[in-house]
């Protein structure tokens, strides 16, 4: 069982090698549907602060329901379910390694901690980035405003980016499904750059360790280090760690959320609205630095290591030519979609409550 399910999840990948092998490139166009979804994502944070947070929620309930309704409707009448077939299994792949490699880095980010000989002193590293930021702040009205007061884009409206994104390919435009893209394509490398780019960063804060930016973080996260092994591999799967552990983890997990978003959307859309994103973008990174999440550095190598991690995995996002032989997986794929797209909305909504 483990040969033939390896040689399957091989040929998924060679499959995939094949697609993106001597492959034309088709010009940027269409998409106009997915620019407009964007455009009203990322406005949404300017409308809460115009007109205050109830109303504002009301409307976001609102605008979601049908939302989700006509995107059913898209996925229900998209008749080229075949073409995703392929990119689906090559998505399942991708998807179950991310889930591994988290499981491995969140149960290393406690060992890393526990291990720490200064957990329980103060010592953070000089951040110059930070200092320039806090300067830019005092000096100017308007910089204080964006980077500090305006409490608007988070990581929400970046993973509804990549939803919005790879959910695109079924809009009713004619430009736009000459191009053939496939959105579990897109999805599988996103899931192969997070999951390959969090690897790189675990490597690296288990092979040095560096002191948190934040005051005080064992005390508040963690508990003393059991003397039981079975204990101490306990606590290290007891919970989710999704802000890390209390020791710096080189660059950002969040930041790499951010960046495959932007690559995401600059690869296969861009346009005009590229500014508004790019925006939120620079918004979230200076953020991170100033709550003292992440250092400045840890910033800029998730936004390098990310994007050379998006770009070496290009092969990934193609799209086979063909649309190869009928499978009766093309008939469950609308439900899968419909089932994939609630669900994440619903952990969005939840967690933004």
């Amino acid at each position: 069982m483990r040969r033939r399910s390896g040689k399957h999840a091989s040929q998924i990948v060679d499959e995939a090698s094949e697609d993106a092998v001597e492959k034309p490139k088709v010009p940027k166009e269409g998409g106009h549907g997915v620019a407009l979804a964007l455009v009203i994502i990322f406005l949404a944070p300017i409308l809460q602060w115009s007109i205050g947070n109830k109303a504002f929620r009301q409307t976001a309930w609102f605008l979601t329901t049908i939302g989700i309704a006509y995107l059913g409707v898209l996925f229900w009448r998209y008749k080229h379910w075949r073409r995703e077939v392929k990119p689906f299994r090559r998505f399942v792949v991708c998807f179950i390694i991310l889930l591994l490699e988290l499981l491995v880095e969140n149960f290393l980010c406690w060992v890393v901690s526990a291990l720490d000989k200064n957990k329980y002193s103060y010592t953070p590293l000089q951040d110059l980035g930070e200092e320039l930021l806090v300067w830019l702040c005092n000096a100017s009205t308007p910089a204080r405003f964006f980077l500090r007061d305006f409490k608007g884009w988070s990581i929400h409206h970046f993973m509804l980016t990549v939803v919005i994104v790879a959910a695109g390919v079924v809009f009713p435009d004619r430009k736009l499904a000459q191009r053939k893209l496939s959105g579990f394509a897109m999805a599988a490398q996103v899931a192969a750059t997070v999951a390959l780019s969090r690897a790189i960063r675990t490597v690296s804060f288990i092979s040095t360790i560096l002191p948190n930016p934040r005051y005080h973080c064992y005390y508040r996260k963690f508990p003393p280090v059991p003397d039981n092994l079975l204990d101490f591999v306990r606590v290290g799967f007891s919970r989710l760690r999704g802000n890390g552990g209390c020791n710096d983890l080189i660059f950002s997990g969040h930041g790499g959320i951010y960046t495959v978003a932007l690559c995401l959307f600059q690869t296969y859309y861009g346009g005009k609205s590229s500014f508004l994103v790019w925006t939120a973008f620079m918004h979230v990174m200076c953020m991170e630095i100033l709550d003292k999440t992440h250092y400045t550095v840890d910033m800029v190598l998730a936004w390098i290591v990310t994007s050379l991690t998006w770009y070496r995995l290009s092969w990934l996002g193609c799209a086979p030519d063909e649309p190869g032989e009928k499978s009766k997986l093309e008939i469950y794929l609308p439900y899968i979609c419909i089932g994939i797209l609630t669900i994440l909305l619903v952990i969005i909504m939840a967690s933004d409550a």
